[in-house]
């Protein structure tokens, strides 16, 4: 499986949600390396397209990319 390279303004969908049939949008905001230093894992800041507008650090393997951005 190749490995989507996540970018601030990508739109995405959790994995989990996809496989529940959860139709919820978010957009990347903001990306960062991992906080630790013996941990490769990338994370993305997303905000979700709900009422309440939640947002949160997900890991890039938890997402799936709908629209890239240029």
């Amino acid at each position: 499986m190749d490995v989507v390279k996540i970018k601030a303004g990508d739109l995405v969908f959790a994995n989990e949600d996809r496989r529940r049939f959860i139709h919820c949008v978010g957009i990347v905001t903001e990306i960062r390396e991992s906080w630790e230093t013996n941990d490769d894992r990338s994370y993305a800041k997303v905000l979700w397209g709900s009422p309440s507008t939640p947002s949160g650090w997900w890991l890039f393997d938890e997402l799936s990319v709908i629209n890239e951005t240029g």
